[in-house]
């Protein structure tokens, strides 16, 4: 891993399904002077991530803004169009932002890239990141598959 507590975000572009349509998240400018908690997860619709991972943060909303976030963001490499539906699944009203690497940079900058096979190709690696001010404040990796104990908000929650 290529990720250190202290160390600036990599500057990338997330793309996101927003009410203007299709918007641009430019990490150097729009995690400047702001609290974001943001997560990674291998892929949208499988099963870890949608049935433990976005739920930990759609219940915990509430309580992290309390705890100053600003921005809570799940990030993939998938298409804009993928999380678009998949956030839709959790309904209108989550406050999250799903955000697509859709070409991996963001994941290769931070060297958490993962090849998943035949079945995934190039994924995340599942990670959470608190954010102040553009600067990574705490990193956690998940190391057991198919677990959230790491990188859940409850984790978030308690860095915070």
């Amino acid at each position: 891993m290529t990720v250190t507590v202290g160390q600036r975000i990599a500057d990338a572009d997330f793309y996101y399904m927003g009410s203007n349509g299709q918007e641009i998240i430019q990490t150097s400018q729009y995690f400047s002077g702001k609290k974001i908690a943001l997560f990674g997860v291998p892929g949208a619709f499988t099963s870890t991530c949608s049935n433990l991972h976005v739920p930990s943060y759609v219940e915990n909303e509430h309580a992290l803004r309390e705890a100053g976030i600003d921005h809570i963001i799940c990030v993939s490499i998938n298409d804009v169009f993928v999380m678009r539906a998949w956030s839709q699944s959790f309904g209108e009203d989550h406050g999250l932002i799903f955000a697509s690497d859709w070409d991996g940079s963001f994941a290769r900058a931070h060297g958490l890239e993962a090849d998943r096979g035949a079945t995934l190709g190039t994924r995340l690696v599942r990670f959470s990141m608190l954010i102040y001010d553009g600067m990574i404040a705490e990193f956690k990796l998940e190391k057991a598959s198919g677990t959230i104990e790491e990188t859940g908000a409850a984790r978030m929650l308690r860095a915070l």
